[in-house]
């Protein structure tokens, strides 16, 4: 499937921190609490810098879509990553093609 229809950005940075604070991830909206470790991108599209936040649960879904994508559809590494903030669609519109339950969000666990 591949998610060619997003513009590259002029940098991406992920990183894996342990929260200090809580925070709200951008995928389902729960809070990220202290010492949750959890996905934080950086990245700047069109000249604007931007920040998501993803707890672990839905981190665990965005890296399983990604793997699908590199392996099974065989996108370049930048097409295998489902855009940010609309996860929920994402495995909605898509559940059977990626062999997910559509209560895949609230399955995984939180760790």
């Amino acid at each position: 499937m591949c998610f060619s229809g997003c513009d590259r950005p002029e940098f991406y940075v992920r990183e894996t921190p342990t929260a200090r604070k809580p925070h709200r991830c951008d995928e389902c909206g729960e809070t990220i609490a202290p010492g949750d470790v959890y996905e934080r991108v950086r990245a700047k599209w069109d000249g604007h810098v931007s920040t998501f936040d993803t707890c672990a649960r839905c981190w665990f879904v965005r890296q399983a879509i990604e793997s699908y994508e590199l392996l099974v559809e065989e996108c370049d590494p930048f097409e295998a990553m489902p855009p940010h903030g609309n996860l929920d669609e994402i495995v909605c519109d898509h559940h059977e093609h990626y062999g997910l339950g559509v209560e895949t969000l609230r399955e995984v666990p939180r760790w």
